[in-house]
């Protein structure tokens, strides 16, 4: 069989292939219509494993980073540094679990049929971005009226319109989001992302700013806050998804 470029995209990237997109043909076609052609949608992860994973690494002494994004840093973690706790290991293996899972998945307007899904962390230089991975900084911005980025209302109003006439409450409810949030009217969003004081080495630019107790502060951070929030979160979802397809 010759691979051609649809065959990569169809078959070799997760969020495309064949269970993916029968995943959104079953949950979302009543909504957004035949997003199982992606023409006009596509997937986008609501948490990524490889962002955080990558910040826990860069804080570690002596790191070296592996060359595989992916399983090669969760291997790294859990497997070769010894100076990772026990109960850290099993909550990256258990992220990396449900992480790779449809639970984590959701589709979002393309800005071309021939491009990829606009992203939840948006573009850097954007007005409102990036969000890094966070989830609860573009929704809170979403509810505060402050974003003006390529996800806004303003500039995706046919997508918005398509959740009860731009409903934020349907939106949430449509897109299978509810656990990320604390009340039933979808206004208080579970902070995941973290506060000021928590430094997060993105890159090698942003790790030079930092200093031994900044990295220990964000290894907490992931490893109590951000991860054990995340896992929640999408064991949530994927129980709500079953429940939907129970019934």
């Amino acid at each position: 069989m010759k691979k051609t470029k649809d065959y990569f995209l169809e078959y070799l990237d997760s969020d495309k292939c064949p269970k993916a997109l029968d995943f959104y043909k079953e949950y979302w076609y009543k909504t957004l219509g035949n997003t199982i052609n992606f023409i006009l949608y596509g997937g986008e992860c609501i948490f990524t494993f490889k962002t955080i994973a990558g910040c826990y690494i860069r804080c570690l002494p002596g790191f070296v980073f592996p060359d595989d994004d992916y399983e090669g840093r969760l291997d790294y973690i859990t497997n070769k540094r010894s100076d990772v706790e026990p109960y850290e290991r099993y909550l990256f293996k258990r992220f990396f679990e449900v992480g790779n899972t449809r639970a984590n998945f959701m589709p979002l307007p393309k800005p071309k049929p021939s491009l990829p899904a606009y992203s939840l962390n948006m573009i850097k230089g954007n007005a409102n971005g990036p969000y890094n991975d966070f989830p609860d900084l573009f929704y809170k911005d979403w509810l505060g009226g402050k974003l003006t980025n390529v996800l806004s209302y303003q500039s995706n109003k046919e997508y918005y319109q398509k959740f009860d006439g731009g409903k934020w409450d349907s939106f949430i409810r449509y897109n299978y989001l509810d656990d990320l949030f604390t009340d039933d009217t979808f206004s208080i969003c579970k902070q995941v992302a973290p506060d000021s004081s928590i430094k997060m080495p993105f890159n090698k630019t942003s790790l030079s700013k930092m200093n031994n107790n900044d990295k220990l502060l964000c290894r907490k951070y992931i490893c109590c806050h951000f991860l054990p929030t995340a896992i929640e979160i999408l064991e949530k979802r994927a129980e709500r998804l079953s429940a939907i397809t129970a019934n």
